[in-house]
């Protein structure tokens, strides 16, 4: 019993792969009592409250918190065992992609749950709830690439270098788009301030009419004769606007 148990094997005993398989079926008992304990206290609270905030934690355990913690017990269980150097590095790296990926994930829905409860607690209109969506692509845009970034300069390669070059870059684009960058901002001063919402009919100078889109550069207005009109967010902003 004694040399099976010392068998050497893609260099690990047998005691070794016994033991990183009882350390994960461990972890996954654990787990699921974890969850059964968790999802079973939030469903009481949910009884007792009136509240989204408690379906957003049952949604974030199930989603989120369990996954990861079985991702963890698998690559506890594979680092228990002696691995040769190249594989040793491909598990760091992916338990690196692990962790970022989930921490994206926490921090995009906590972004998400927060502007979906400014939402509620405004108008809850349509026209809102849709500028909050654009709001969400470009959050998750610019974390998804900070997220890459880190990850990337985690793994050893040189980014400070590839950073160094689009911070130049960035700027001589942010100097030739200072327009469109000037309509992004003023695109979320409108949505955030709301000095008008789609419906609303306004007075901008000599031209007048109802309020029909409000996208991320441009907000478009049918005048009384019919006709569309276009206005970039920065003249909006700029402007004295007579909301009736």
């Amino acid at each position: 019993m004694q040399n099976i148990l010392n068998y050497q094997f893609l260099g690990n005993s047998v005691l070794n792969y016994g033991l990183a398989l009882g350390i994960f079926l461990a972890s996954v008992i654990i787990i699921k009592i974890f969850k059964l304990i968790t999802i079973r206290k939030l469903k009481k609270w949910a009884e007792k409250t009136a509240t989204t905030l408690d379906d957003f934690l049952v949604n974030l355990v199930a989603t989120l918190a369990i996954p990861f913690l079985y991702l963890i017990a698998v690559y506890t269980a594979i680092k228990f065992l002696n691995l040769p150097p190249q594989l040793d590095t491909a598990v760091n790296a992916l338990g690196m992609g692990i962790l970022v990926f989930f921490t994206v994930r926490l921090i995009l829905k906590l972004i998400t749950y927060s502007l979906r409860l400014y939402w509620q607690k405004t108008s809850r209109s349509t026209a809102l709830e849709h500028s909050i969506s654009g709001i969400l692509n470009i959050i998750k845009f610019v974390v998804w690439s900070l997220a890459l970034v880190f990850f990337l300069d985690n793994l050893g390669f040189k980014i400070s270098t590839v950073i160094a070059g689009l911070g130049i870059g960035g700027v001589a684009i942010a100097l030739a788009a200072q327009a469109v960058l000037g309509d992004l901002f003023s695109y979320f001063s409108i949505i955030f301030d709301r000095p008008f919402e789609i419906g609303d009919f306004i007075i901008i100078g000599d031209l007048l009419g109802t309020v029909e889109h409000i996208g991320i550069k441009t907000t478009r207005i049918r005048s009384l004769g019919g006709e569309q009109l276009v206005f970039s967010n920065s003249d909006l902003t700029n402007s004295r606007v007579r909301n009736y």
